[in-house]
């Protein structure tokens, strides 16, 4: 009844709407002879945001032809192709809200007895209002991403030796992005309606323009020799080269409301630039044997060529090869296949190798730092130089090794199929200083990389399998998948040896961890709990419903010794998919289930309930109801207290208490439709297609992380994100 003194405003719901439109439409058209073949396509997408003033929104548009001509007489054929892709987008930019992050934790944390707007409907003139923020009065962030790609192949099939083509191909991509920061925020005013002076202005401007090209030289021999022989060889060599050139100018603290650069005061202008370039080559060789169908065999050769190596290092040689055995093309397993036991059972493993290129151009190369404004002499700054990091005489490629073994199977006559594999990746040739790791900086700066006996590693199995079936008009496929995985340090030459002589905090070796912390045992339910159990340094005034850790080395005080590794993982090791699709008299569904296995969320300050020390609330969502009173002993948070320094910050170290399983599994997408060309329109010639279908995507969650009302997708540890959307649409797809 009295908005102004007692408030009681629901910013969620005046920031924000539950529903956000968007389209997308697609125009394909398709024809040609035997001899040409043409495909066009166009495309439209457009969403828009669940913010009320909908400041923010994105549209794309795609563009793609492919032509293929194909010469039979001459035995040449020509593929060409040309797509474009524009991409434009709106976000809200204020001196308060410059991201998503920034505006969402606003919108999250303001007071339900602040209010948004004074008596006259005017915006209210509060600290981090974030309905200023993403109002239209305040300025924007337009991107513009620019991308054109062309293709053009040609392949010969020399007439007089059997099996030889040749091809030719070649990539070029062009791409001209830019970005425009006019950073404004709007008026606000008091209760009464007088308005703020705000925040000038500024202007950024970004420009990032990139091409790039490859080309490729292929020779190819396929033949079959006595039926059961067949030879396949390629040799060819390929080039890759990658320019960029980019800028970036801007001004500032402008008195004018004009967001272009000239009315900028010139005493703030900035502007900076950077171009460079990246060449790569390569030979490639490969010969494959296969007899029979039965026993194949493969073996490939790269010799590859990088220009962030220095001459004499610039080129490594990388191998691969590969067998199978299709066991089940035997003469012994012909029982088995006629009986449809086993139509396919194929045995394979793999090895190959890749190298890497992955550091920072020149780096071979000593260099020197430039520092605009290194001296101030007279009264103007002057630019300075200082020395660069040494340069390590070991700079060249890393190399990782995969190794591969799996089995393909099919049975009940093919309706039944699947495949297992284990995968193993390792990595080596890390550079590292052993400043980092082992020494002092003896000559005042870090000393030079060198080639580490480093060595990282990812291994893990994979699992497929497929039931396909059709009786009557009815046919169904159903399909599963699961991925698990390991990722970790054999050595990390990162490490320092102290920490590598901690079995309980090193990283090399450890698998499956979130960080270091503390390891916690509920809460104290006593004070008689308080004075006879190890307490945390610098803990005090602590009382029941406070966290309790372990001593972990037991000495009887918990301090930074009795952190080690704890959780389950920062990232799923396992993930999997489930996908069903059926199809009856027109009808059809398509469904699919995504999960991932343990993956540790970690409460971040707020929602762990430390609002208050930041002029917050301590209980900003339902969930964070849930605190220990002497009725409530098994809460999901500690008692509530005043400040979290009250207890010298007792409940918020780092510990596995804040730590939430959001493993999960999801109905990623539902698509329910009918084809009208199986019945309604069969006798209408001119149309060759036509459905209507009804989709859904992010439909259903399952997760613990469901009770905290936390997506398990979402990574900011205070949901300071744009929220995962459920989306439904309805499709019409038609053809002529």
């Amino acid at each position: 009844s009295d908005p102004h003194h007692y408030p009681n405003v629901d910013w969620q719901k005046l920031a924000m709407n539950t529903f956000a439109p968007e389209q997308r439409h697609t125009l394909t058209v398709t024809g040609g002879s035997e001899k040409v073949k043409a495909y066009t396509s166009f495309s439209y997408y457009d969403q828009q945001s669940i913010y009320k003033n909908n400041t923010n929104n994105l549209q794309r548009y795609n563009y793609r032809t492919n032509l293929i001509a194909d010469f039979k007489e001459v035995g040449v054929k020509v593929t060409s192709g040309i797509e474009g892709y524009l991409t434009k987008s709106r976000e809200p930019l204020s001196t308060t809200g410059g991201d998503y992050g920034s505006v969402w934790s606003h919108i999250q944390n303001k007071l339900p007895w602040e209010n948004a707007y004074n008596q006259y409907g005017q915006l209210n003139n509060i600290p981090d209002n974030p309905l200023a923020e993403i109002s239209p009065e305040a300025g924007y962030s337009k991107g513009e991403i620019a991308t054109v790609k062309a293709n053009m192949g040609l392949e010969w099939t020399v007439p007089w030796v059997a099996g030889l083509r040749l091809k030719a191909l070649g990539n070029y991509r062009l791409t001209a992005d830019r970005q425009k920061d006019w950073k404004k925020s709007p008026v606000m005013y008091d209760w009464d309606g007088n308005p703020n002076t705000p925040s000038k202005p500024s202007l950024e401007k970004n420009y990032w323009n990139m091409s790039e090209y490859t080309v490729q030289a292929f020779a190819n021999y396929d033949r079959t020799f006595n039926v059961v022989h067949t030879v396949s060889a390629t040799a060819g060599i390929e080039a890759n080269k990658y320019m960029y050139d980019n800028a970036t100018l801007g001004r500032k603290e402008y008195l004018l409301d004009v967001d272009q650069i000239n009315p900028g005061p010139v005493a703030t202008a900035t502007n900076s630039s950077a171009e460079g370039t990246r060449a790569r080559a390569g030979l490639v060789a490969h010969l494959k044997y296969d007899y029979a169908s039965k026993y194949v065999v493969e073996g490939s050769m790269r010799y590859d060529g990088s220009d962030n190596f220095p001459k004499g290092k610039r080129w490594g040689v990388f191998y691969a090869g590969s067998a199978a055995w299709v066991i089940s093309e035997e003469s012994f397993w012909k029982n088995l296949k006629d009986r449809h036991i086993l139509d396919l059972f194929k045995i394979r493993a793999s090895y190959g190798e890749i190298g890497l290129d992955d550091i920072s151009a020149y780096s071979y190369l000593q260099s020197y730092n430039l520092d605009e404004r290194g001296y101030l002499l007279g009264g103007k700054f002057y630019p300075g130089f200082s020395e660069g990091n040494l340069v390590s005489k070991d700079i060249s490629w890393y190399t990782t090794r995969s190794t591969n073994v799996g089995l393909d199977f099919a049975s009940l006559d093919n309706r039944l199929s699947g495949s297992v594999e284990y995968f193993r990746m390792s990595t080596k040739g890390y550079l590292t200083s052993p400043s980092n790791v082992a020494y002092t900086d003896p000559l005042g700066t870090s000393l030079p990389q060198v080639k580490s006996d480093g060595e990282s590693i990812r291994q893990g199995g994979e699992f497929i399998v497929q039931w396909k079936e059709k009786r009557g008009d009815f046919e169904y496929a159903i399909g599963a998948n699961f991925t698990y995985f390991d990722s970790f340090w054999m050595n990390n030459p990162y490490e320092a040896e102290t920490d590598l002589k901690n079995p309980y905090k090193r990283t090399t070796h450890a698998k499956g961890y979130w960080g270091i912390g503390y390891e916690s045992l509920g809460y104290y339910q006593s004070q008689e709990d308080v004075m006879n159990s190890p307490k945390r340094q610098n803990s005090v005034n602590l009382g029941a419903g406070d966290i309790k850790y372990y001593d972990f080395n037991g000495d009887g005080i918990i301090d930074g010794n009795d952190q080690h590794r704890i959780g389950k993982n920062s990232s799923p090791r396992g993930q999997y998919g489930i996908s069903i699709d059926l199809n009856y008299k027109g009808w059809f569904m398509n469904m699919l289930w995504q999960g991932a296995t343990s993956k540790d969320f970690y409460f971040g300050d707020k929602l762990q309930g430390q609002g208050s020390d930041y002029g917050y609330l301590s209980v900003i969502y339902d969930f964070q109801r849930d605190v220990w009173t002497p009725d409530n002993r098994n809460a999901k948070f500690p008692r509530l207290r005043s400040t979290s320094k009250y207890n010298g910050s007792n409940n918020y170290g780092s510990s596995d208490f804040w730590l939430v399983n959001t493993g999960y599994i999801r109905l990623k997408s539902l698509n329910i439709g009918y084809d009208l060309k199986h019945k309604v329109l069969k006798r209408v010639p001119w149309i060759t297609k036509c459905d209507v279908s009804l989709s859904g995507y992010n439909l259903l969650t399952f997760s613990e992380s469901n009770k905290y009302d936390i997506d398990p997708e979402i990574g900011n540890t205070n949901l300071y994100t744009y929220p995962v959307s459920r989306v439904y649409s309805i499709s019409f797809n038609i053809g002529f």
